[in-house]
């Protein structure tokens, strides 16, 4: 509990019987608990030592779950990002340099901002303070795990299709949160007419242009950021494409 709550904890993760680790400011730590009993007895009722369980927990945070070759089971718990910075404030925390977050905002406006690198925290930061500079100005369309509920578009339809009735909607920007890379394949396809606001789970710009089969990220966005872990642990801007 204590762990979930501390705001430099990303992440926690726990072998059956092991020491518990944590991932605090970017770095991996050993903690002197050990975690077994009750709760990887209800993990084996749920189906965990069939394969993995995934669970979203209280507070957003998300519980993965599954069987080792020796038959404990392994435990990570994610939690959300704190996503309440604005451009500003990144910039005082260092995080952005000075003067990014007008390259950024004008970004936004103009066909959109890419954020990805090996900072997840750092990454969903950046592109949840983009979205929110630009709703200032934009109708911004979020699209989440929920989006093809809001939008007219067919069941289990793909980004691009959901994208093409924000469109339609007269939404003037499109945002969401750690996109998948293939799910911008359809995006590719489409073609974006809509500035993308958003960040995705690929910790290079040389890895996302091979998921994304050889295309620039440009095609997704002008500007791409990449967001990754300095000498204190903490995220920064490393690279701007």
């Amino acid at each position: 509990g204590s762990l979930l709550r501390d705001r430099d904890v990303t992440e926690v993760h726990c072998l059956e019987g092991g020491f518990l680790q944590v991932i605090r400011r970017g770095r991996r730590e050993r903690i002197d608990a050990v975690l077994e009993g009750p709760l990887f007895a209800l993990l084996r009722e749920e189906g965990g030592e069939e394969g993995v369980i995934r669970r979203r927990l209280r507070g957003g945070h998300r519980l993965i779950a599954g069987p080792c070759i020796d038959g404990r089971q392994a435990l990570r718990v994610v939690k959300p990002a704190v996503l309440d910075a604005d451009l500003e404030a990144l910039v005082e925390e260092q995080l952005l340099p000075a003067g990014m977050s007008e390259e950024l905002t004008a970004a936004a406006a103009l066909g959109g901002v890419i954020v990805l690198g090996p900072s997840r925290a750092g990454r969903q930061r950046v592109a949840a303070a983009v979205a929110r500079v630009a709703q200032r100005t934009l109708a911004v369309a979020a699209l989440g795990d929920n989006a093809a509920a809001l939008f007219p578009a067919p069941s289990g339809a793909d980004l691009g299709a959901r994208a093409r009735a924000a469109d339609a909607l007269g939404f003037d920007a499109l945002f969401a949160l750690e996109l998948d890379p293939a799910e911008c394949v359809p995006l590719l396809r489409a073609p974006l007419t809509l500035p993308l606001i958003a960040s995705v789970r690929v910790a290079s710009m040389d890895a996302l242009v091979h998921l994304l089969g050889g295309a620039p990220a440009a095609a997704l966005a002008p500007l791409t950021c990449v967001i990754g872990v300095g000498s204190d642990g903490r995220p920064r801007l490393i690279e701007v494409h």
